[in-house]
């Protein structure tokens, strides 16, 4: 028999320094009746994190026939191993110290270990995925057993992810006892990134309001865009909120009436009431999401959508200038372009804390409801426009990962007869290679990389 006590002195919590953040640190205490009877020569200590989804089953394991009633027994229960960490500690490294209480004092032997958490880890087919954080995600879903068009049930299913250290204790290479200890994972990451619409430029259409559309023979047509392919979520030092700042464009194409300008002041500024709304998705399935041999069907696989917070703020618009041609022999402009620009500003919820995860039982994604409403520019009706945004939600070991995708080390073909070693002017040129080095040439086919620009009003 072994007598032992499994402490963990230190989680992965947010609040941690940066050098603690990530790092699972404990101790191990053993009674010196289990030292000194040899009941152990080494212990294997393991951090394990698995996701584990329960669905009822529905499939008709036992059917009793009265009327359309069919009983299910026992649930469907899918799990998805995570990470695995190990460490070993040998007899030789316990320490020995003494127990104190108020009755009696106890001799005992301790070993201290810990855990540097990646926040990456190995899944399947050698991709690398997120690692996510302790969770409990309930939900429901409804399944119809039989040709009844009432025979409808809701089936209530779980998915939780979990993590502990289990100290396993072994002689002579057989086990002999284990102490598992349940570990909470609820801060990872301290640095986000926020990806709008797939890293893609963003234009959303804005329609007038109907009373416009009804007095004026033709509304001014305007157009919102997002251009921000990545946005750090950064976190204010007096609140100690998190938030992030969206750069935003509007652009309206006014026409102008025969023989004159539009009354419409194109140095006024616009006001703009904004309603934004994060949404959570969370997706678990008894079946794997992507597994090759059949696709989920309904009752194994459960949407749960909830809404994280829910904001208002006004932001002003500020006209950007436009340069007109000064020739006053051409004819008057057809249209007179209005551009202005501004940057909202969002608190991220907390609900927020981790990145996106698409994992075979799990899945984790966040969307960004926004409905914008302009008005305050003399001359122009209000306008409404309203966007479902699919936000991903990354971290900075992604990124960097990506950037070294799109690394492209452009090369100079130049012949070495052509090559001199100095320019005209006698000094060296610095922008030919040295003609006595060997020069790499260019594969056939191989191109530069190109970027997209931004628009001009964000340049």
């Amino acid at each position: 028999m072994i007598y032992a006590k499994l402490e963990i002195s230190s989680l992965a919590d947010e609040d941690n320094t940066h050098g603690a953040r990530g790092r699972v640190s404990g101790r191990l205490s053993v009674f010196d009746d289990s030292v000194r009877q040899r009941a152990f020569d080494t212990v294997q200590l393991c951090f394990r994190g698995i996701t584990q989804c329960t669905v009822p089953s529905t499939s008709n394991s036992n059917m009793a026939t009265i009327g359309v009633i069919a009983s299910c027994i026992g649930p469907q229960t899918s799990l998805e191993d995570i990470i695995t960490l190990t460490d070993i500690k040998s007899a030789g490294d316990f320490q020995s110290h003494t127990i104190s209480n108020q009755k009696h004092s106890t001799q005992a032997h301790y070993v201290d270990f810990f855990f540097k958490l990646p926040t990456h880890a190995s899944a399947s087919a050698g991709l690398t995925k997120t690692l996510p954080l302790t969770t409990t995600v309930e939900g429901s879903t409804s399944v119809t057993q039989s040709t009844a068009m009432n025979d409808r049930h809701i089936v209530q299913g779980e998915c939780e992810v979990s993590y502990w250290i289990e100290a396993q204790f072994r002689s002579r290479g057989q086990q002999v006892g284990s102490l598992p200890q349940p570990v909470r994972i609820s801060g990872l990451y301290p640095h986000l990134h926020l990806s709008l619409s797939n890293g893609q430029p963003l234009t959303i259409d804005a329609t007038p309001d109907l009373l416009a559309r009804w007095k004026m023979q033709k509304t001014p047509k305007m157009s919102i865009s997002i251009y921000e392919p990545e946005i750090t979520i950064r976190r204010d030092r007096k609140t100690g909120k998190r938030q992030i700042s969206i750069p935003i464009a509007v652009a309206m194409d006014i026409q102008n009436p025969l023989g004159g300008y539009t009354s419409i002041d194109t140095r006024q500024s616009l006001k703009c009431s904004v309603d934004a709304r994060w949404q959570v998705s969370d997706r678990f399935s008894i079946v794997p999401a992507r597994g090759k041999d059949r696709i989920p069907l309904r009752g194994e696989v459960i949407n749960k959508t909830s809404t994280a917070s829910t904001q208002k703020s006004n932001i002003l618009f500020r006209p950007l200038p436009l340069y007109e041609d000064s020739d006053t022999g051409k004819d008057k402009p057809s249209q007179t372009s209005y551009v202005a620009a501004s940057a909202l500003e969002l608190s991220v919820p907390d609900a927020i804390s981790q990145p996106s995860l698409c994992w075979n039982h799990y899945a984790r994604s966040y969307t960004l409801d926004l409905s914008l409403t302009f008005h305050g520019l003399q001359g122009a009706p209000k306008y409404k426009a309203n966007s479902i945004i699919p936000v991903a939600v990354t971290t900075q070991y992604a990124n960097v990962e990506r950037l070294k995708d799109q690394i492209v080390v452009g090369v100079l073909e130049t012949h070495p007869d052509e090559m001199d070693d100095e320019d005209e002017d006698g000094e060296l040129d610095v922008r030919r290679p040295n003609a006595n080095a060997p020069v790499p040439l260019l594969r056939q086919g191989q191109r530069t990389a190109s970027r997209t620009p931004p628009p001009a009003y964000f340049r």
